[in-house]
């Protein structure tokens, strides 16, 4: 049911870096249009950009029922903004690209999405194993 090989799980992370890369940039680029200010519209845009990006991977990398699919993507998203909370006052990754951040945002979540997915594919794989 939920058994991947490590090739295909690779493939899906490689799915996810896109999603991670794109989702944000498209939902920033249409929340600057409708705020027409560019700082709130990329603020606006962080934690449903992060929302999207998860509630989609699930829908495509977990092959259980809508219910475990739902409560994994929330869980995903709830962790991967409390990474975001915490790490990018860090500054662990920190480039020029732009001068607000953006760049700096999707990286760092792009490394805690694939953490997150990893351990929740294991945590599903042996919870579902017992039932």
């Amino acid at each position: 049911m939920l058994h991947r090989s490590f090739q295909q799980r690779l493939l899906f992370y490689f799915i996810l870096a896109i999603f991670c890369c794109i989702m944000p940039f498209i939902l920033t680029m249409l929340l600057v249009i409708v705020t027409e200010h560019r700082e709130l519209g990329m603020s606006v845009a962080v934690i449903p950009s992060v929302m999207l990006v998860h509630f989609i991977f699930s829908g495509i990398f977990l092959q259980t029922t809508r219910l475990v699919k739902f409560i994994t993507s929330i869980l995903t998203t709830l962790f991967a903004i409390i990474g975001l909370k915490y790490l990018l006052p860090l500054g662990i990754i920190h480039h020029l690209f732009d001068i607000y951040g953006f760049w700096d945002i999707v990286i760092i979540h792009l490394v805690i999405a694939i953490i997150i997915w990893e351990i929740a594919y294991q945590l599903l794989i042996k919870f579902l194993r017992h039932f």
